[in-house]
């Protein structure tokens, strides 16, 4: 297979890398935006309304707000302790902490649904690792979502919206 890995430039697993690139997202804006976003309609059909919900990856936690306010049994986890600090900052009971997801603190079959957003691409030796956990703290027959970024047309077409609206 061929792989190219940008270590320094998309930020691979360097939590200060992260931290400072989240630090100037504004929590409240992401979290009404992800309403909206290519996402959302793939929660809303495939999140279990009960059961346990893991972001791995979560970020500033914007879907992990949105989802536990629709009512959703949603927790994130990020290796960014400025990222957690942001969300617990703007909300207190965010259900987010600072933690490794290729080494969850959780037991095994924990949980109905493991979505990740733009994560499992920035390890250099691949997904497998964080798959493999993603694997472990699901039930049988629990709800895996993946999603890896992809230049495709939609994609640009959005971007593209984005910075005309942004002006």
């Amino acid at each position: 297979m061929w792989k190219i890995y940008f270590k320094d430039r998309a930020g691979g697993q360097n939590p200060d890398f992260w931290g400072k690139k989240l630090q100037d997202l504004d929590v409240g804006y992401t979290k009404e935006a992800c309403r909206e976003d290519y996402a959302s309609g793939i929660f809303l059909k495939y999140f279990p309304r009960k059961g346990r919900i893991l972001d791995g990856g979560c970020g500033i936690g914007q879907h992990v707000l949105v989802y536990r306010d629709m009512g959703y049994e949603i927790e994130g986890i990020d290796f960014s302790e400025e990222a957690i600090k942001k969300i617990i900052k703007f909300d207190n009971n965010a259900p987010c902490t600072s933690g490794n997801i290729l080494k969850i603190e959780a037991p095994d079959s924990s949980y109905g649904c493991y979505y990740s957003i733009g994560v499992f691409e920035h390890f250099e030796e691949g997904p497998a690792a964080a798959i493999k956990e993603a694997r472990r703290i699901l039930k049988d027959g629990g709800i895996f979502i993946l999603v890896v970024p992809y230049e495709n047309l939609f994609r640009k077409i959005n971007k593209k919206e984005l910075r005309l609206a942004m002006n």
